[in-house]
């Protein structure tokens, strides 16, 4: 993948739409963003252009669906704490049962806690296994309650 900005471009324009409330815009974006993937990255590295597309599939199957309040849960704050520990604070729509995932390679997820719900749309949640994984992604999946 030797030039990955037009593949952030179109996740940066996507989230802005997202954050204007425009579904529809959103979902073209992703779409494109789905087109470059395919072009850019599966000659190369098709598992990876694999996850990349069901990823971006999933959030265009949530919009399309009228599930854009699934996607309003923002990082607000990203912290290590003295003991190693991560701490993150997110805002988002309150209502909905917030699972934080987490995995080491982007392709296995597991559940590694919930959101605590502080009130007013702020969210937090601490990984008390932060040190023991050189690396870690996180995502939140949100539930209907």
């Amino acid at each position: 993948m030797a030039h990955p900005r037009p593949l952030t471009a179109s996740l940066e324009a996507a989230l802005a739409a997202i954050d204007r409330g425009n579904a529809i815009a959103a979902v073209n974006q992703l779409q494109a963003f789905q087109t470059k993937v395919r072009v850019q990255v599966a000659p190369r590295n098709p598992v990876l252009a694999d996850t990349l597309i069901r990823g971006a599939q999933q959030v265009i199957d949530a919009l399309s669906s009228g599930g854009a309040a699934q996607v309003a849960v923002r990082l607000h704050a990203l912290e290590r704490q003295p003991d190693g520990k991560m701490q993150f604070k997110f805002t988002g729509t309150t209502g909905w049962l917030q699972i934080v995932e987490a995995s080491t390679n982007l392709v296995d997820w597991e559940m590694v806690g919930v959101l605590a719900d502080r009130g007013n749309g702020v969210f937090e949640f601490e990984d008390a296994n932060a040190t023991k994984f050189p690396g870690r992604f996180y995502r939140v999946k949100q539930l209907p309650r």
